[in-house]
């Protein structure tokens, strides 16, 4: 019995991480549930309800993994891969010799 009490904390937990993932690429949400999948492996149920408490909200899980994910629009990479004018940084001028009238 404890058992089953184990394994439906278990899928009960992952059911709430998978919903919560669901915005997030599919390789990066399989990583994060694999590794959770690991954890609670052949943990009773004490044991496993104590690691889901440390483990935290799924949803705060899957929102800090969310905003790492975040990519960089393109055009604010390109934006800041070119090089920045210099200020004052005008060509000297040249002495221009102008003949005087005669």
């Amino acid at each position: 019995m404890t058992e089953t009490t184990a394994d439906t904390l278990r899928e009960e937990y992952l059911a709430r991480l998978d919903e919560a993932m669901r915005g997030l690429p599919h390789g990066v949400a399989s990583d994060i549930r694999g590794g959770i999948v690991e954890e609670l492996q052949g943990l009773d149920a004490a044991d496993t309800a104590a690691r889901i408490a440390r483990l935290g909200d799924p949803v705060a899980i899957a929102r800090r993994r969310r905003t790492r994910c975040r990519r960089i629009p393109r055009s604010w990479s390109l934006r800041r891969s070119r090089p920045r004018p210099r200020p004052d940084r005008r060509r000297p001028r040249r002495a221009v010799s102008r003949s005087l009238p005669r």
